[in-house]
């Protein structure tokens, strides 16, 4: 059997009844991270297929692990008889473009296993059988997760959401002149930026470091999309902490045993519903302050100043288990 990883478009349009999809001009080195924790289970990557033309590859019979985020169109409306699909951390954006045609073809491949509640819900209300598995990114941990003595200082700003500062001054900079003055105003903003600030009492300037996801490479070749969005998944492994706005640093971190917070200027409740519970978070839903977070409390030998330690929830273990077990079953199956 060969096996099959997924990418993502490389031109700039698919058509689909009529009409025109134009995703971002730029790569997402998430998608990457995706497709890398797939990478851990399989045997060999004898081919890799675009994720919007499942529907029309045509080369040899292949496995593939159907993860990620989707949106429907034609050209991956159905899977090609040529691909043995596993459905696990499927995530459908615009669910109402989704047709009969698709859950017709789910159908033959259930349980699908998705990665968060929205989709597990919206699925079994088409008659698709389904349940919530949270995101394969929680594997990661499998072949990248480092002993803690190999970590660094760095703390990593990962596609912090700039709206949360109302400032485009250097993060570092903000937080330590802005948030950590001592003022506990109980503005829903000015309380993130104190709760942030706390984990950074004991932060040297030069450990900041600010990484960004979406990157312009779309002119290169898959290979180097893999080679960066490896080197992002070893550097959250060996980071002290990470701070960042988008979901898809912050799963990938929980499985790789790193502290991360993630900070959100809006609740997303069609991608978090699931997933929320399995993450420190601190943001904003319907204009109000929500979050949930474990702190240890520290204090220095040399300053004696109090400092907050973050620590990740264990609640994701179960999920990162079953995850392991049933691709590695898929994988090994003759089917």
């Amino acid at each position: 059997m060969k096996y099959a990883l997924m990418v993502y478009p490389e031109k700039n349009s698919s058509w689909r009844n009529g009409k025109y999809y134009d995703p971002q001009t730029d790569v997402n080195i998430g998608d990457y991270i995706q497709s890398i924790a797939a990478r851990q289970f399989l045997p060999s990557v004898d081919v890799f297929i675009d994720r919007e033309e499942i529907k029309t590859y045509s080369g040899s019979q292949v496995k593939m692990i159907m993860n990620g985020w989707w949106r429907i169109f034609d050209g991956n409306e159905v899977v090609s008889p040529n691909i043995l699909p596993f459905y696990t951390s499927y995530h459908i954006a615009y669910p109402e473009e989704v047709t009969e045609t698709t859950f017709n073809d789910l159908k033959k491949y259930e349980p699908i296993g998705c990665r968060d509640f929205a989709t597990t819900q919206f699925l079994k209300k088409h008659g698709v059988k389904a349940y919530f598995s949270g995101c394969l990114t929680l594997t990661l941990g499998k072949n990248y997760r480092v002993p803690d003595e190999q970590r660094t200082q760095e703390v990593i700003f990962s596609d912090f959401d700039t709206k949360l500062l109302h400032s485009d001054r250097n993060v570092f900079d903000f937080f330590k002149s802005n948030s950590h003055s001592g003022k506990r105003q109980r503005k829903n903003h000015n309380l993130i930026h104190y709760t942030i600030s706390q984990f950074l009492r004991d932060v040297d300037p030069k450990d900041i470091v600010e990484l960004r996801h979406s990157m312009p490479l779309r002119d290169q070749p898959h290979e180097k999309h893999f080679e960066i969005a490896e080197e992002y998944v070893k550097r959250y492994a060996r980071a002290r902490m990470v701070i960042t706005s988008r979901i898809h640093s912050a799963l990938p971190c929980l499985g790789l045993g790193t502290p991360v917070l993630l900070v959100f200027p809006e609740y997303d409740a069609l991608r978090y519903e699931g997933l929320i519970d399995l993450i420190n978070y601190i943001g904003i839903r319907e204009d109000k302050l929500i979050s949930n977070y474990c702190i240890r409390k520290t204090k220095s030998f040399e300053t004696e100043r109090e400092t907050l330690v973050l620590i990740n929830s264990s609640n994701y273990l179960d999920y990162a288990k079953r995850l392991t077990d049933d691709v590695a079953s898929f994988i090994k199956s003759e089917k």
